[in-house]
């Protein structure tokens, strides 16, 4: 729609954290991490509950009407 990918769209980014460090930014559409394809919020949550800690992964977004394609390293998971 609007010739925007589907994606999840990021409304806020955690200050310090590791989407920050990585460069994703608010107004982003996140379509993968990793190997995982991301249509919605929802397969965003799925797909980063495949990774821990310290691992590193490309996320691939959509800016302002450019592909980007970021490295992301996985801040450790808080006790819930």
């Amino acid at each position: 729609m609007f010739g925007l990918p589907t994606g999840a769209y990021i409304v806020s980014v955690e200050k310090g954290g590791a989407a920050e460090r990585a460069g994703i930014q608010p107004k982003d559409i996140v379509i993968r991490v990793g190997e995982y394809d991301v249509s919605n919020v929802t397969d965003l949550t799925r797909a980063l509950r495949n990774f821990e800690g310290g691992q590193t992964a490309t996320v691939t977004g959509w800016r302002g009407g450019t592909e980007k394609i970021l490295t992301i390293t996985f801040d450790e998971k808080t006790p819930s």
